[in-house]
């Protein structure tokens, strides 16, 4: 015990540490009896019947193992196939799914912008027709106006000699009161 767990003799002694030094040895012996196991089997006749036995019995099981994956690599491969097929097969669909709703939206997007179109159309048309109403609207009350103010300026004018000849008429009385009694003068 006081091999394994001596720290101060390991910090003092500057050499290798007692574990390694023992692990080593272990390591050594071990692998010697192993050395000498082989060489005692294989060194006999029926030790190397024995290494015969495993190494065809090695070859036969490495041929089993290459044989059952090739068969599993086969059905794996084919498994795989079969998915990516049904993959595709969905992804088709899909896509042709996509394609149609698409073609679908964009087809009702035109017949919707073709009737505002068409109703766009209307409304400028409409607008031209109550364009043209308002214009002639404006012409007659125009026409009327003028007649109001001609009748008016008549009316007006009318007064006006009708002020003139009263006035005048005013005036020759005016006269008659206020020069009656003088003389005219003749020239």
């Amino acid at each position: 015990m006081t091999l394994f767990n001596n720290n101060q003799n390991h910090s003092e002694n500057h050499e290798h540490p007692p574990q390694a030094d023992m692990s080593f040895w272990v390591g050594m012996f071990l692998g010697g009896l192993m050395g000498a196991g082989l060489i005692v089997l294989l060194g006999t006749d029926k030790g190397k019947k024995l290494a015969k036995q495993l190494q065809e019995e090695g070859l036969d099981l490495w041929d089993d193992t290459k044989d059952k994956l090739e068969s599993k690599k086969e059905e794996l491969l084919e498994k795989a196939t079969k998915i990516k097929d049904i993959v595709l097969e969905k992804a088709e669909d899909a896509k042709d799914e996509t394609v149609e709703q698409v073609t679908m939206r964009v087809e009702a997007l035109e017949e919707k912008s073709q009737e505002l179109l068409e109703k766009g159309k209307e409304l400028i048309e409409r607008g031209k027709e109550l364009e043209q109403q308002a214009v002639e609207h404006l012409e007659q009350t125009k026409d009327q106006v003028k007649e109001k103010v001609l009748d008016t300026a008549d009316q007006t004018l009318a007064h006006i000699e009708e002020l003139q000849e009263r006035g005048r008429a005013t005036t020759q009385e005016l006269r008659k009161k206020l020069f009656k009694n003088i003389p005219k003068k003749s020239g």
